[in-house]
């Protein structure tokens, strides 16, 4: 054995990264359907919504005070996660603190993380596309991506959202 050097485990060598994901976004889930009515302790409520950017869904969460009524203007907050982060923390930690300080405030994941929809990216390259069949399909050899970081779609989901908020 002389001579081999020896590992340590870290503290995260053990940590399935996946299953703390899908726990912490179950969590919320659950957090959010307690908060999604009024009369809750935190005197809040939330709704899921879809926001579109370059057709890919993303999804999203509009928090509010519980006695704010359609059609009241309020000022928004468009909370955005850090890269590879996701609206479940910001939906536990600051958007009801927000809403009950009597702001707006929307959360959403960007494409390809969280709850929002993966992009779908075919596997044939720049090969030419087989011509359709009789019913005018095509078969195509594709993956759905995701948890990509493309700093140039993050920017065109956050003008997508603040477009979904300003209506």
């Amino acid at each position: 054995m002389s001579g081999q050097i020896k590992e340590k485990k870290g503290p995260m060598d053990d940590v399935d990264q996946d299953a703390q994901e899908r726990a912490l976004m179950a969590r919320a889930a659950k957090f959010r359907e307690k908060t999604s009515k009024p009369g809750n302790k935190l005197k809040v409520v939330n709704e899921v919504v879809n926001i579109y950017s370059d057709g890919v869904r993303m999804s999203g969460t509009i928090w509010r005070g519980e006695n704010v009524k359609p059609g009241d203007k309020l000022p928004c907050i468009l909370l955005c996660h850090g890269w590879g982060g996701k609206r479940a923390h910001l939906d536990f930690s600051y958007a009801p603190k927000f809403a009950q300080a009597g702001f707006v405030a929307v959360t959403f994941d960007y494409r390809t993380w969280g709850d929002s929809d993966g992009v779908v990216v075919s596997l044939d390259g720049e090969q030419q596309l087989a011509k359709p069949d009789s019913n005018g399909n095509v078969t195509l050899k594709a993956r759905i991506v995701r948890k990509v970081i493309d700093p140039e779609w993050q920017l065109r989901d956050i003008d997508s959202a603040l477009t979904f908020v300003m209506g």
